[in-house]
């Protein structure tokens, strides 16, 4: 950004920020929009936050589509859970549902 290499940022927000060719628009919490849902959960994963209400209705756009997703998070965040219910939720629910964990993979 601007000529440097940025790993983390933070900032008051309302701002644009180009990045190449992109433009990051930094929005203040206050400024986000209330979710549009007042479910607690999607399929077995539950979460009653502002936060991820934002997400269920993405949640339904994704496991009614066959694009294929990774899921990446700390452990014990709901990773799984999530997977599984976008799999229940989707086109391929009758099929089977297979967990691929990389970290049990070797480097090699």
């Amino acid at each position: 950004m601007n000529g440097l290499r940025v790993y983390d940022a933070g900032g008051d927000g309302g701002r644009d920020h180009p990045v190449g060719d992109t433009v990051l628009r930094v929005t203040p919490r206050s400024d986000l929009a209330e979710p549009d849902t007042n479910e607690t959960h999607f399929g077995t994963f539950v979460g009653a936050s502002a936060e991820i209400r934002r997400l269920y209705p993405t949640m339904a756009r994704i496991a009614a589509s066959t694009i294929p997703i990774v899921i990446e998070g700390e452990t014990g965040t709901g990773k799984e859970v999530l997977a599984e219910s976008l799999h229940e939720q989707g086109p391929r629910a009758s099929g089977p549902f297979v967990v691929f964990d990389c970290t049990t993979i070797a480097p090699t």
